[in-house]
This record gives structure tokens, sequence and C-alpha cells, in this order.
């Protein structure tokens, strides 16, 4: 099963669809399944007609720009952001809807990642060096990479596998120029680095540059990853850049543009979209204030939305994306039958605004994004499909299951 959808937004369009207005108490205490709903991609059609009104929308802290991460577990959202110099980790359960906030210690560009087993993994960057943490160390830093001066990790899972595999962006080899490098864990500890990506200049010859990199985990150990590539011949002319992923197999999408140009890649750039393990993904990126996304469910990769909206780059996950168009008001992106649908996040009647915003979801979504102050919000939209006769509910334990129960309409291809 593959899907980067849901069974829609809009009431006109999905009859059967119903609101679940519930406090966050009340949809923690709900344990038990999580839904998931195959994909139906068609011509695709952009429309805001209507809006992706949030249930919730609690703050969690201050935080510095694009230091923040989040993930769930069945019962509980996790959030891991720096402030100041030090890395925190907060969470909420069903028990108590307090955050409670770990300090870390110092560190930098933290991110987390979770399972469908209630696994959850922590790291962060901090004098070169990569630590991870969480209840399976009882939260004692512990080392697993060295030697990366400005390192930049992203976790990932496959979700419904266990296992985890990270990549670091940062200067390895100690030429001034950021390598990608990436690492696994099947369980039995963390494999040694290997380079994927190594920048370089030569003088006469110009170079290549590597960044703003993420990774997409899947069950059968192989990967997708996102990257900026800056290719430079000498002058702006003869240089250009390019943003884009590459893997399922030898597969790839990206842009092209000028030396010039933007370019722009959220932490979560990249995502899994198989609830099976089979290698299938979403990649977004932003090119010029531009918006792209592209999907591979197993047979290459195709353009769903190749540059037509102006606004931030996407965060994408299993049934969507999110980014802040031009204005600075948060967009959800997801398809349905008709094609790609573009919603506003709106709370209490007021549509959100805010930069770098992170999804999570599956049937009910979650996003994190930091607001005008500098603090970031947590919301979440929940989503109650009513069952046709010959449909069947998937049990999956994770992200919806931490915020409630909920059957769903399956579609059959």
């Amino acid at each position: 099963m593959r899907h980067f959808d849901l069974a829609g937004r809009c009431p006109i369009e999905h009859k059967k669809t119903e609101r679940g207005k519930r406090t966050v108490a009340q949809v923690l205490k709900k344990l038990g399944v999580a839904c998931a709903v195959v994909a139906c991609l068609a011509v695709i059609v952009s429309t805001s007609a209507c809006a992706l009104n949030l249930d919730l929308l609690i703050p969690v802290a201050p935080a510095d720009a694009e230091q923040y991460d989040f993930a769930t577990t069945s019962g509980a959202a996790h959030v891991v952001y720096k402030s100041g110099s030090n890395v925190y980790y907060a969470t909420i359960t069903k028990d108590n809807m307090n955050w409670t906030i770990r300090n870390l210690g110092a560190g930098n560009w933290p991110t987390i990642a979770t399972n469908k087993f209630n696994q959850l993994i922590v790291a962060y960057e901090n004098g070169g060096t990569i630590y991870e943490v969480g209840p399976h160390n009882n939260w004692t830093p512990t080392a697993i990479m060295s030697g990366i001066a400005g390192g930049k990790p992203v976790l990932s899972s496959p979700f419904f596998a266990s296992g985890w595999q990270m990549i670091v962006t940062g200067n390895y080899d100690g030429d001034s120029y950021a390598e990608v490098v990436r690492l696994s864990n099947s369980g039995s500890g963390w494999s040694s680095p290997e380079l994927l990506f190594d920048s370089w200049f030569m003088s006469g010859m110009g170079g290549t540059y590597y960044g703003q990199a993420s990774i997409a985990a899947f069950a059968d150990g192989s990967y997708a990853v996102a990257r900026e590539e800056d290719y430079w011949g000498g002058n702006a002319s003869w240089s250009s850049k390019w943003a884009g992923v590459s893997g399922i197999g030898s597969s790839s999408i990206g842009v092209s543009t000028g030396w010039n140009s933007s370019i722009s890649l959220s932490r979560r750039a990249v995502s899994a979209i198989s609830e099976d393990g089979s290698p299938a993904a979403v990649f977004a990126c932003a090119v010029d204030g531009r918006v792209y996304v592209a999907l591979n469910e197993g047979s290459g990769w195709t353009w769903i939305l190749n540059g037509s909206n102006t606004g931030s780059a996407p965060s994408v996950t299993w049934t969507g994306g999110v980014y802040a168009d031009a204005n600075g008001v948060l967009q959800f992106v997801t398809s349905n039958e008709q094609g790609l649908v573009i919603d506003p996040l709106v709370y209490e009647g007021t549509q959100l605004t805010g930069s770098r915003p992170l999804v999570w979801a599956m049937e009910d979504k979650f996003f994190l994004y930091r607001d005008s102050s500098g603090v970031l919000q947590l919301g979440a939209s929940f989503v109650n499909v009513v069952p046709e006769p010959t449909s069947c509910v998937s049990l999956l334990i994770g992200l919806g299951s931490s915020l409630g129960t909920v059957a769903l309409r399956r579609r059959h291809r």
C-alpha cells in the first residue's frame, strides 16, 4: 500500500467526512489504531476553496530558526529543538497534557525519529560530534560519529519496520567544504559513516558543493536522499544549481536553475509513503520561491506540483505536505480523485502564519512551525471517515493512534 493523500478535505467533494471536535486530552486518551489510505492521483487541479481547520494549537517553547523536529508515538507527541546554546526534548502524553521538557545539554540541529513499536531516538551535533540519546540509553548522550564540523543530522525510520538511518551534512574531510554522509542502525549499533557526496573545488576547474540534505529510510534498508547541488564553472554564467532527490534505485528527479537562484529544502524534504515496506517516496523543494513536489511509487519520479505555486520549502510526509505561501500563510497539500488539493491551515477562524513548518500525518495530521514571535506551535487536525460496507480498517500503531481511533474508507485500485 502506498499513499500520499487522504480522502480529501472538502465536504462538497467528500460527503462521508465528518470533522471530530475533540480536546487534546480526549484524543490522546483514545489509543489503538491509525489508518492508511491508498493514493489515487488524477489530473492535477489546485484549489483552496476549503480550509483545513485545526482542532488544537498549543505552544511549545521559543526555538532557534529551523533547528527543530518532531514525531509521535502511541499516546504521545515528541518535539526536539534548540534554544540558546542547548538542545531540548519536550513531550506531552495522554496522562500529562503539560509539556515535560528535558535539557539535553549543549548542541545543534536536533532531530528525532520514531516507529510503530513506540521506539524513539534523538540525535544532535555538538563540537563536531554527533550524539544519540533516548529511552534506550537512559537519556545519556552517546557519541556515534566524530570529526564532522558543523554537522547537521537528519534521522529517518521506515516506521512500519525497525531500524534507523541518518544523514549528516558537514565538513567531514577538513577541506572547508561540506560533505554528505550516511549512517544506519539495524538494531545492533550504528554503522561507520558512508560518504555519499563530497564537495570539492579546484582552481581553474570549478567545483561542486552539496547541502541541505535529508533522507527517507525504507524497510528493505534502501533510502532516498534529497539535497542541493551547486556547480561552479568559473563565473555565474557558466554555473548552475540543482535541487532534487536520488533513490529509489537509480531514479532521480530535480530542478535545475541558475547560479543566482535561491534553493530551499526542508529538513523533511523527502519521506517514505509505503505501508508495506516497499520503497516509495515523496519529495519537495522550493526554487526562487516556487514550490515543487514529486512522487515515486516504485516506478520512477513524477512531478505533481511543478512550480505553479509560490511559497517556502515544503515538508512532506505519508499523506501530504505543508509550506508557507508568499504571505506566510501555512498551506496543506494533498491529493484526491480530482487531483491536487491545497488548503490553508486555520485555527478558530484565523489563517495560521509562520515559517519552516513540519508535518507528520496519516489520517490525523500534525504540524509544527515557528510563529512570528519565535515560539514553536504544535497543531493538529482530526478526521473521522465513515467506512463503506466493503472497507476494512488497517490497524497501524503510530501517529494517528496517539490522537484517536479512526475508521477509513479504503479505495481499491
